[in-house]
């Protein structure tokens, strides 16, 4: 008599084998969200740290930008103001949008937007995954950052 696995043990591997795919699969996915989360904040701080360079050259913050890049483009507005000389080149998110407004901007398109400080600043993002402390940079800001999330979903910032 030849010697064979069973029906029943070989469904039984095939069942082991994809469960440990599926785990495997989470953990890649998981990774993949922390280290788009991660270059998010690093890419703010450096046009924060951008900012603060600029500021102590100029005296006052660069009017608002608005939209710097665009969910699904390549490209990134480009910021004359502060590349090449305060930052080599402006970073590039194709995941999510990134804003900049400094918070004296008004407008009857925005009239949330009621802040008026020419000495406050804001870049804006988008984490897939924040924390509660990233979250805190919009709950625990002034109106001008809860308006921002409200209208467009953005809820990660840095700034003064």
């Amino acid at each position: 008599m030849k010697k064979a696995f069973t029906l029943i043990e070989l469904l039984v591997v095939i069942s082991i084998i994809a469960v440990l795919a599926v785990i495997v699969i989470a953990s890649l996915n998981n990774a993949k969200v922390k280290a788009k989360d991660l270059k998010t904040k690093q890419d703010l701080k450096q046009l924060q740290n951008a900012m603060e360079l600029y500021y102590s050259d100029h005296n006052e913050y660069m009017a608002s930008l608005g939209l710097l890049s665009e969910y699904g483009r390549d490209s990134f507005v480009d910021i004359p103001e502060l590349t090449p000389e305060y930052i080599s080149q402006a970073p590039n998110n194709t995941s999510f949008s990134y804003q900049y407004w400094r918070k004296d901007y008004r407008t009857g398109e925005y009239p949330c937007m009621t802040l008026n400080n020419i000495d406050k600043f804001a870049f804006y993002g988008y984490l897939e995954n924040p924390s509660a402390t990233d979250l805190n940079t919009i709950k625990n800001g002034d109106s001008f950052d809860r308006c921002v999330n409200l209208t467009w979903g953005l809820n990660y910032k840095v700034g003064n």
